[in-house]
């Protein structure tokens, strides 16, 4: 069976998880390029013996017959010079997470679906998560608590970045979990430390979102239903929990 040919922008270390996964489920890495000029760019395809490369991903997007997907895989504050483009060409395609910080940029793209478009949410995907999934779903009330520590630095301009950038990860689970949720309540916790946030879904369902920047914790979620806890931490491991034993 012939492969698919897969086209990649980007060169850093994210790139190399992607490649390696795409190869391993047979995908055949065949054009790459990078930011304009990127100084890696030329020996990241050398490194995985990528054919086709071009300095511009420009020029790599007009090549879109000679492959089968893309991945826009660099840093994502550059993502809106080429998601348009992408969009246009309409193949599959992969994009690095979140597409975008600027909400007036993604609030373009809010009247129409783009069926070819996906982000790279990968940690939906976890076992864990699978298990969580059915723990909410066989329950009838589910209280949750999630907790989202972050390194913040507050002498820095771009101090929240790091909480758009990474902890997004686990707002998107609690909206593939949860289905659409609204935010009840939010409380500042002293010094900017993070914030407490009570949010609610459609069910009825409570979520407790603890985001403790500069806590020595772990990203970590917890499901309590009907004397049973499904605990999940990091996003990696999970234990389910029932009853209690008073000792």
């Amino acid at each position: 069976m012939k492969k698919p040919k897969l086209a990649i922008i980007g060169a850093g270390n994210i790139s190399h998880f992607h490649v390696e996964a795409f190869k391993a489920v047979g995908f055949e890495i065949t054009h790459s390029s990078a930011k304009k000029n990127s100084r890696r760019a030329k020996s990241f395809a050398n490194n995985y013996k990528i054919k086709n490369f071009v300095n511009d991903p420009k020029e790599l997007l007009k090549q879109y017959k000679d492959w089968d997907a893309i991945l826009l895989a660099i840093d994502t504050d550059y993502n809106h010079i080429y998601l348009d483009d992408i969009i246009k060409i309409n193949k599959p395609a992969l994009i690095e997470k979140p597409v975008s910080t600027d909400l007036d940029f993604l609030a373009r793209y809010e009247s129409r679906k783009h069926k070819k478009i996906r982000v790279a949410y990968n940690r939906r995907f976890y076992g864990t998560i699978f298990e969580a999934k059915n723990f909410i779903n066989s329950s009838e009330f589910i209280n949750c608590r999630i907790e989202l520590p972050e390194s913040v630095k507050f002498d820095s301009e771009d101090k929240y970045k790091p909480v758009l950038l990474n902890s997004i990860h686990g707002i998107d689970l609690l909206f593939y979990l949860f289905g659409e949720i609204k935010l009840i309540n939010v409380v500042i916790i002293p010094n900017d430390m993070g914030r407490l946030c009570l949010l609610e879904n459609e069910r009825g369902d409570k979520i407790t979102l603890i985001m403790n920047w500069n806590s020595p914790s772990n990203f970590s979620i917890n499901l309590d239903s009907n004397f049973k806890r499904l605990e999940i931490k990091p996003f990696e491991m999970c234990y389910l929990y029932q009853g209690m034993e008073i000792l």
